[in-house]
């Protein structure tokens, strides 16, 4: 008896633990190469294209150079399609959200999660309006500063999707992604899984 009870052996025994990676600190990373991207892209078109982004002849719809109007319009439409795809993203999560969390059942962490996502979709709904507003009077009557907010619209759209993947931070706040070896099905279901793996 004494020997059956030696050899009964615990759920998480036998597994060896390499990595442990907060998915908080994940989120952070991942987030962190666009927004380093969209940073220098800004500085290095401050610093050397100044004069090209506020030249007020790039408002005139026709060019003779058809290369050029055709890359700017095939930037257009692939922009366009990010904007239309990132907004149906965020409110397909906003639904998700919402049914897997009712209103009434939502804990405060939940609740402030859903209101921080409804708060950047709102952010890029207007956003994107004005975007459409100043691209037209750019592009049609050639407004002094038009392309200047059309460019702050796309930075606020841009920095607006990257804080809406950031709240996955929120949603999963003491997760960790785990990289291991020893895993059994008895030991992922274990409600003591806690136990065996040493947070950050």
């Amino acid at each position: 008896m004494e020997e059956n009870e030696t050899n009964k052996k615990e759920p998480g025994d036998g597994i060896i633990l390499y990595y442990s990676l907060p998915l908080r600190k994940l989120a952070c990373t991942v987030v962190s190469l666009p927004l380093t991207g969209l940073v220098a892209c800004f500085i290095s078109a401050v610093i050397f294209q100044f004069d090209d982004v506020h030249d007020k002849e790039s408002c005139m719809m026709f060019t003779p150079n058809f290369y050029l109007f055709f890359l700017a319009a095939l930037h257009e439409k692939l922009f366009i399609a990010f904007m239309l795809s990132s907004l149906f993203y965020m409110l397909v999560m906003l639904r998700v959200h919402s049914l897997a969390y009712p209103t009434p059942t939502m804990s405060p962490a939940q609740s402030y999660s859903f209101y921080v996502k409804l708060g950047l979709f709102v952010t890029s709904i207007a956003a994107t309006v004005g975007l459409v507003v100043f691209w037209f009077r750019h592009r049609v009557h050639c407004y002094d500063m038009a392309f200047s907010w059309f460019a702050f619209c796309e930075y606020v759209i841009a920095l607006s999707n990257m804080a809406y993947h950031m709240t996955v931070a929120l949603d999963f706040p003491s997760e960790h992604l785990l990289i291991g070896n020893g895993f059994t099905n008895a030991f992922l279901t274990n409600r003591h899984i806690s136990q065996h793996v040493k947070r950050d």
